[in-house]
């Protein structure tokens, strides 16, 4: 829409000045706890929300391109590990790719059943070798310790 049209629609009540809903944090806790990580769909998806929310990626850009080699592990000085994201290529940010994300990390929550580093860890363990892509899809059903993705 442009931007002459906007004031005449939201005088008609026909347009919101903003489109942004805000999630609780009540809800989000829910929609966190409601993967079932013993499944590979339910494991592939916690690890995407994780993915999503922890590096603030813009929208669902550059998801098909990501790689495991896209994500590194670091220790922190107090043994904690974290998980960045290395930057991509995107529609605003079109130079220097090779650089660490500057604005997103996955930390660790030890004891925590519910911790992203560990679901990342056990999705990327999980993941088919063959295939490069990080997002593949998930089988309906495999034993929890299977060794095969």
């Amino acid at each position: 829409m442009t931007s002459s049209i906007m004031p005449i629609l939201q005088v008609q009540k026909k347009a919101f000045k903003s489109m942004v809903m805000v999630l609780k944090k009540e809800d989000m806790q829910l929609i966190r706890d409601s993967f079932d990580l013993s499944s590979p769909q339910g494991l592939q998806d916690k690890v995407f929300i994780d993915v999503m929310i922890d590096f603030c990626n813009r929208g669902r850009e550059n998801l098909r391109a990501m790689t495991a080699d896209h994500f590194e592990e670091h220790v922190r000085s107090d043994g904690l590990t974290f998980i960045t994201l290395k930057d991509m290529l995107t529609k605003n940010k079109r130079e220097d790719a090779d650089e660490a994300c500057q604005w997103g990390f996955m930390v660790e929550l030890p004891g925590n059943s519910r911790c992203p580093v560990a679901a990342f860890r056990k999705y990327k363990e999980k993941l088919n070798p063959i295939c490069s892509s990080f997002w593949q899809r998930p089988k309906l059903c495999v034993a929890d310790d299977a060794d095969t993705p």
